[in-house]
Order: structure tokens, then sequence, then C-alpha cells
């Protein structure tokens, strides 16, 4: 009995539900569809764009190594890191020259360049590690390494003469670095 009276009240409650539903909607007519006739365009044709997507995630290195040459090099640069010099070599760890030249090194009189200790040709562009000979017996405390434009007769040092000190943004290059000791 209980059963039968569960099912009685389960359909009417549907039954109640179903009436209180809205009604469907009646389907709308479908717009007519006209063909539209391709036709050349008049005037001066424009070529297409293209257009650029960026990444969706950056790259963690360069995709491409960039070179300095000759032509395209903006600024004179001289880096070196203080060294024993025991071996007879003053290693630069990196010349950019915007013309052939040579490389110096001196050592320090009050800031300036005093006795020449040996000096290495550079070409235009960017040389990493340049080994410079010096002269073992009179390497000081401090040093100064010196870039140098070939401007007088090409692949002849000429200091002093006509090879001149290599400036950038109003300044001598040059760098000054220390003799390490132990």
């Amino acid at each position: 009995m209980k059963t039968k009276s569960l099912l009685t009240t389960i359909l009417l409650f549907t039954l109640a539900l179903s009436a209180c539903a809205p009604k469907p909607s009646t389907p709308t007519k479908a717009a007519p569809t006209t063909a539209v006739q391709k036709t050349e365009p008049t005037g001066t044709k424009v070529p297409p764009t293209v257009e650029s997507k960026p990444t969706e995630k950056p790259t963690e290195a360069a995709t491409q190594a960039v070179t300095a040459t000759p032509e395209n090099l903006s600024v004179n640069v001289l880096s070196i890191n203080d060294q024993t010099g025991a071996n007879g070599d003053i290693l630069i760890n990196l010349v950019t020259a915007k013309k052939p030249g040579w490389v110096a090194v001196f050592t320090d009189n009050k800031g300036q360049p005093g006795t020449l200790l040996g000096y290495v040709p550079v070409p235009a562009g960017t040389s990493e590690d340049v080994k410079v000979p010096v002269d073992r017996a009179k390497v000081t405390s401090k040093m100064i390494a010196v870039l140098f434009v070939d401007a007088g007769t090409i692949g002849t040092f000429e200091y002093p003469g006509a090879d001149e000190i290599a400036v950038e943004s109003g300044n001598n290059v040059m760098m000054v670095f220390n003799k390490i000791t132990g």
C-alpha cells in the first residue's frame, strides 16, 4: 500500500511540473540566402601583409648568434682582469675594435701609459682571449692595457708616432689592472 501511494505521489508531482513548464517555441523560418558574385577590385592593388604571431613561451637562449663585423661596430672596448703575468703573457679577455689596430700593455704612470711592456695586432671586430707577450722583468704592480688604431704605416706599431689611442665617447680606450702576487 505504501508503494502505491508513493508511486501516485511521484506521478502527480511529475504532472504538476510538466504543466508548469514553458511551452516550446515555434521554429523560425530561415532567411533566404542570396549568392554574391566575386568581383575584381578596382584601383591600386595592395599586397597582403604578413602578420607575425608572438611566441607562446619565451626562449631560453638566442636563436642566432650575432657577430660584430667592421661595418656594424659601434664601440671600441677593452676588458681585462687582474693577473700575474708570470708566464710572460697578459691575457686580454675581450677586445672590440672599430678599425684594425693594436693592444699594448704599459706600466702605470699615475693613470697614464708609462713604459711599453708589449703589444699585439688586433683586427677590426671582436677578439677574445688576446695574449700580449710582455717582458716579465719589467712587469709592475699596476699596468695599463691600451687599444690603438693602426693609423700610420699599416702593420707597423708606431708608438710614439702615427698610431693613435682609440677613443670612445671622448675617452681613451684603456684599462688599468693589477698584478696578482702569490
